[in-house]
């Protein structure tokens, strides 16, 4: 930057314009004093002539610097508008004079000021840019700043001292803080200003941010600081003064709380006597005054009435008191006696503490507040203090308060005890203790309409700004005080540290010369900078030289630095590599190689470095190169040592020889595809050229026809076939059709080779062809041995049954369809059964599938020795079973197999621990009788087999054309049946339930019955199944609780007996998710008890679901039905069961009752499940006794309940009450 003086005017026309930028160059330079002016004030030390540092001073040097000493009148109204804004005091003409002109004196100062330095500098700073030479810097700095400041800092102290503003004693410490503040301004802010005026401005932006920037963080930095200093300065002030006022006004709380107490003793003495004598009095006195310091006097104050004035007079001279009398003062201070009044308030007793006039005999009634006081003590019965007052009595007549309580005796006043205590010897102690501090107090009475002044020492002036306050409010006896307590800024100056101003100090003065600093490196960078942009032209040229003998090179040329920097390039390396000139430059010459070689190539880089001779590019070596896409090619690359100005580099001349190296490659490749194709293949293979001679072969071939090692080696054909021959099934095939072959060079060949081991080969070959023409034979051999295993596998399980290995379906189908073919040419029949076992779902959900897998295996096994190896015996899934007879001669062969098979899988089957005796039912169904065609056949036999399972199963059966009309009516009845419950063609029966004891009814079982339309009444059994099966059980069993719940609480009141109603619920039912609630609601819309009902379910729904089981009837037994077993005996529970399931009843099934006296295993049954239900705790009943000699049976064994046709059949509702009456009569036993 150059320093120079402001232009010239150029012409008389361009006069106005130069004024006019003159005058708005004044105003910006006055107004940019004045705020940074104001800046600095805020960082002034108290009383706030003085501040650490003072930026309006170098912001001021900055500009005549700049703008030229025109604008010197700029930095004069700055300063003066600065210094008024201080100092302006309009309270009187010869302040305001004072305070307008000693801030023109300053202003003159800090103008003079910038001009000298300005001045020195010019006339010092010669260089046309003093950023560029630190010693510029560091002249610039010292003139304008520790020399020219001597002017501002002499003429405003001077100015100040003889103002009086300051005493002599502070000119030298005022003088430092000034001058040193001015410099620290110039220090720090006249080269910020400076560099940002630097030209070309674009050229200096960088360093102007690299100076700017770290003087203004670390001048913020500072002056936070210097800000949280000055805080915590002040809040210590702060806390100190609030610790004594708190300290002085709980000491003033403290003394007129034992004057209270002094008070209140006082007031005991005459409370606890009825005459007090004035010797008394004078002792307790003076242990009040030993007890309670700063009292001035205690006195009694005895109530007279006007008729008894005289006498009390007269008592009082008699008690030694000669010339007492009651008397008042009058406005003129003299005593005089008192006025009559209705009573008077008469000092009868008094005690000072100090000599005093004394006041005995005063009616102190006389004057307004004293008596004012009297009464309110009288009327409240507490302690009342008077307002200040002049104190009767005293020698120097100050002024105090009386404090005042009344004595009563019998609801009368007697008197007051009175404490007299001066304001002096109240304050005086707590001021004191105040003063030490610079504390100043002042007391003021808010008792009354208007305020009253009581005390006021050392109070801080209240144009005092500086000043702590303090206000606090004081309770005392009747009376509101508020004490304001303050502390001048006088005191609050001489008492703060000077931590802050020296922090501020410090970090100006840190921040100056980290300024300095900046600036000297700053103008060194340039300097460097502007030198080598002159050494750069000169090696411009050369390079441009050098750069054009690059660019001839038909190669890539690159030239890299010793550190691998690539520091020149052709444009044969642009179209080469992909990247421009600007982007290789200065990079890492390992950015032409791929990544792979990036850790290794410093080390031979390193090598190449210190090479003495040029390698040519036949030593070349063939290295691989990245181009910018990533895309890689060969390269061959050639190396020579250059020397470049002073340094050593590398030229690389770069050739792309990719094309080659891929010719080469593919060549290679070819031979590489070969060998691994020969090796990676499964089969074997081996190349024989037209002498005979193996030219290829694969381990597989070796391997697969284990050919010796020698012979593998020896690559003759004609040994390889000697010891391939002797494996072979028929040698003479393999070798005819391998003469064959060769007779015939073009011909291919495919066929299939089996060996004496079992092994099974697909033999290939087809002639070798090179260049057009055959050169030998190709010969392929694939072990296709455990793939035609495989595929008979895969067919093997396609038509059989995994479980059981017999055919399934698909394979009976095209069995019997060819049966059937064959049948109708021979003219003879077939036999076609279809069976399942009976219950088997019953043993599977009991014991488990597996186990239920084994039993199938069985059967399967027991029907293959039932049949004949011409027989099919197939499974179709689950237990259902096929078996075909083919060529019978007629029907009796087929029953004479289906009898034989009936009894064989009816013998026990051991399974593990179990041993199980399984029934099977068979329908059997006849070709050409029965039907025509497979799926008839197998469609006749599956209604034969129902028709066995309707008989009772365990047995077989014939297809007839009977059954083909019982399966419609089948489908007859379930269409009806869907229609029955809209019709109202249902209806329930009751069968009543006897008591063998007590031979009485007590309960009934609901049997539903159908009146069917056409077919009249129809039992449960021929369709209670059939509603089972289509689901239709599920709201049918609904209808039937819903109805035998109502009917039987009818029957009860009828009756007048409890009875117990039984209703059985189908498995399909008790599986309802809310069979619980839908019990529950019948009981509650027939008024039905729960107790009353008991829910029979079959035995076998016990062995399904069995955790679900538990929790439906655990349910119902908490809702209070009961729950019966039907048909017990009948099905595979066991005793475990009967335990664990909450069962309240057993039912034997009637099969055990028929043939009780005839059969002794039904009685043993019979008799055992009594047992079973005594041990349990359950009740027994007998189904189906229709004799008296099976009732007999019973009763000896100790059955609970029987029904049956000896007791009743089932009767309509309307006639069970009559059936009850009738088997009443009958007696106790219907026998």
């Amino acid at each position: 930057m150059s320093l120079r003086r402001g232009p010239a005017p150029a012409s008389v026309s361009s006069g106005h314009s130069g004024a006019l930028r003159t005058d708005l160059a004044i105003l910006l330079v006055a107004a940019a004093y004045f705020a940074s002016g104001r800046i600095g004030l805020l960082l002034a030390i108290p009383p706030g002539y003085a501040t650490a540092v003072w930026p309006a001073s170098g912001i001021a040097l900055a500009c005549i610097l700049v703008l030229g000493r025109r604008v010197w009148p700029g930095v004069c109204a700055g300063s003066f508008l600065i210094n008024v804004w201080t100092s302006l005091d309009p309270s009187a003409p010869t302040a305001l004079l004072r305070s307008l002109l000693l801030p023109g004196v300053i202003a003159c100062g800090a103008a003079a000021q910038a001009l000298i330095g300005a001045a020195l500098i010019r006339r010092f700073v010669q260089h046309r840019n003093i950023f560029e030479q630190e010693f510029d810097v560091i002249r610039l700095l010292a003139l304008g700043g520790p020399l020219a400041c001597l002017t501002a800092a002499s003429i405003g102290v001077g100015s100040l001292w003889l103002s009086g503003q300051i005493d002599s004693g502070a000119i030298l410490f005022s003088w430092w803080t000034w001058w040193s503040g001015d410099v620290i301004g110039v220090l720090v802010f006249t080269p910020v200003v400076l560099v940002w005026a630097v030209r070309p401005y674009r050229l200096w932006l960088r360093r102007q941010l690299a100076i700017t920037l770290p003087l203004l963080m670390l001048f913020t930095l500072v002056v936070t600081v210097f800000v949280l200093t000055s805080a915590r300065e002040d809040q210590r002030l702060r806390s100190d003064f609030d610790n004594d006022t708190n300290h002085a006004g709980q000491r003033l709380q403290v003394q007129l709380d034992r004057y209270t107490m002094a008070l209140a003793a006082c007031a005991g003495l005459f409370t606890s006597s009825d005459s007090v004598t004035a010797a008394e009095f004078d002792r307790y006195a003076g242990m009040l005054f030993e007890q309670t310091p700063g009292l001035f006097a205690v006195s009694w104050n005895a109530v007279v009435r006007e008729d008894q004035r005289v006498t009390f007079e007269q008592d009082m001279r008699r008690q030694g008191f000669g010339d007492f009398r009651i008397y008042e003062v009058d406005a003129g201070g003299r005593t005089v006696p008192a006025l009559a009044r209705p009573e008077h308030i008469v000092v009868t007793y008094v005690r000072y503490s100090a000599p005093a006039l004394g006041a005995q005999g005063l009616d102190v009634s006389f004057n307004a507040d004293r008596r004012n006081a009297f009464l309110r003590a009288a009327q409240t019965g507490s302690p009342v203090a008077t307002p200040q007052l002049k104190i009767i009595g005293d020698l120097r007549s100050v002024d105090g308060l009386l404090m005042v309580l009344a004595v009563r005796k019998h609801e009368r006043v007697l008197g007051y005890a009175t404490l007299v205590v001066r304001s002096s010897d109240l304050f005086d102690a707590m001021l004191g203790e105040l003063s030490a501090n610079g504390i100043g107090l002042r007391v003021v009475d808010h008792s009354g309409d208007t305020p009253q002044l009581m005390f006021e020492a050392g109070a801080a002036a209240d144009g005092d700004r500086r000043a702590l306050r303090r206000t606090s409010e004081l309770h005392f006896a009747g009376r509101n005080w508020t004490l304001q307590y303050s502390q001048p800024g006088s005191y609050l100056v001489g008492h703060s540290t000077w931590q802050a101003w020296l922090v501020l100090a410090g970090g100006m003065l840190l921040t100056a010369l980290l300024g300095v600093l900046m600036l000297v490196m700053v103008g060194r960078n340039a300097r460097i900078e502007r030198l080598v942009r002159e050494r750069t032209g000169e090696l411009m040229a050369s390079e441009e030289r050098f750069r054009s003998l690059l660019e001839s090179a038909p190669d890539a040329m690159v030239i890299v630095a010793a550190d691998g920097r690539i520091v020149l390039v052709n444009s044969q390396t642009e179209s080469l590599f992909g990247y421009t000139r600007e982007e290789l430059l200065s990079q890492p010459v390992e950015l032409l190689l791929p990544q792979r070689f990036h850790e290794a190539h410093p080390v031979h880089r390193a090598g190449y470095a210190k090479l003495q001779r040029a390698r040519p590019m036949a030593e070349g070596k063939a290295l691989c190169g990245r181009r910018r896409d990533g895309s890689e090619f060969f390269a061959e690359v050639s190396l020579s040592p250059l020397l470049l100005g002073q340094e050593h580099v590398v030229t690389a001349a770069i050739r792309d020889v990719t094309g080659r190296k891929q010719a080469e490659d593919k060549l290679n490749r070819a031979h590489s595809v070969l060998a691994a194709t020969l090796e990676s293949t499964t089969d074997g293979i081996v190349v024989v050229d037209l002498g005979g001679r193996m030219q290829h072969f694969n381990r597989n071939f070796v391997e697969m026809w284990g050919l010796p090692e020698s012979v593998a080696a020896g690559g003759s054909d004609a040994a390889a076939l000697d010891a391939v021959l002797p494996q072979l099934r028929n040698p003479q095939a393999f070798i005819d059709r391998v003469r064959e072959l060769y007779a015939d060079r073009n011909a291919e060949s495919f066929d299939l080779i089996e060996l004496k081991d079992g092994r099974v080969f697909e033999r290939y070959s087809r002639p070798q062809e090179v260049g057009g023409e055959i050169a030998g034979r190709v010969w392929s051999f694939r072990d296709i041995t455990q793939r035609r295993s495989s595929e008979a596998r895969i067919r093997h399980l396609a038509q059989h049954d995994a479980l059981t290995n017999l055919p399934n379906r698909s394979l009976l189908s095209e069995r019997l369809e060819s049966a059937i073919s064959s049948a109708g040419r021979g003219g003879h029949q077939l036999g076609v059964m279809l069976l399942d076992i009976d219950h088997f779902k019953r043993i599977n959900d009991s014991l488990g599938h597996e186990t239920g897998d084994e039993l199938l295996q069985v059967i399967a096994n027991r029907l293959r020795e039932c049949t004949r190896k011409t027989d099919t015996v197939a499974r179709l899934g689950g237990d259902e079973f096929v078996v075909l007879l083919s060529d019978i001669r007629d029907r009796g062969d087929v029953a004479h197999v289906a009898g034989h098979i009936v009894r064989e899988l009816s013998l026990p089957i051991h399974l593990g621990t179990h041993e199980l005796s399984v029934t099977p039912s068979i329908g059997v169904s006849t070709y050409p009788d029965d039907a025509r065609d497979a799926t008839g056949l197998i469609k006749c036999a599956d209604m034969a087999m129902y028709h066995a399972k309707s008989r009772g199963r365990g047995n077989w059966q014939w297809y007839h054309q009977d059954l083909l009309r019982a399966n419609e009516e089948h489908l007859s009845l379930d269409s009806a049946l869907h229609r029955a419950m809209e019709r109202n063609e249902l209806s329930l029966h009751y069968q009543p339930v006897l008591a063998i004891g007590s031979g009485r009814i007590v309960g009934m079982e609901a049997l539903l019955r159908w009146n069917h339309p056409e077919r009249g009444p129809l039992l449960p059994s021929s369709f209670v199944g059939i509603a089972e099966e289509s689901g239709l059980i599920v709201p049918i069993g609904e209808w039937a609780l819903q109805t035998a719940c109502r009917e039987t609480h009818l029957l009860q009141q009828q009756t007048g007996v409890p009875l117990m109603l039984a209703v059985n619920v189908s498995p399909r039912q008790f599986r309802q998710q809310d069979l619980v609630k839908r019990v529950s609601a019948a009981l509650n819309a027939s008024g039905l008890s729960a107790h009353s009902l008991t829910l029979e379910i079959t035995e076998n729904l016990l062995l399904v679901s069995r955790d679900e089981t538990i929790a439906t009837l655990q349910q119902l037994r908490e809702l209070g039905v009961s729950i019966a077993i039907d048909d017990f005996g009948t099905g595979y529970s066991s005793l475990s069961y009967l335990t664990r399931f909450p069962v309240n009843k057993l039912k034997i099934d009637g099969s055990f009752i028929r043939d009780l006296a005839e059969d002794s295993r039904d009685a043993a049954v019979v008799s055992s499940i009594i047992a079973i239900a005594r041990s349990l705790q359950m009740t027994v009943v007998a189904e189906g006794v229709e004799t008296p000699g099976q009732l007999a049976y019973l009763r000896e064994r100790g059955c609970d309940e029987v029904q049956g046709f000896l007791v009743s059949e089932a009767v309509p509702y309307a006639a069970f009450a009559a059936t009850m009456d009738e088997v009443q009569r009958r007696g106790s036993s219907p026998t």
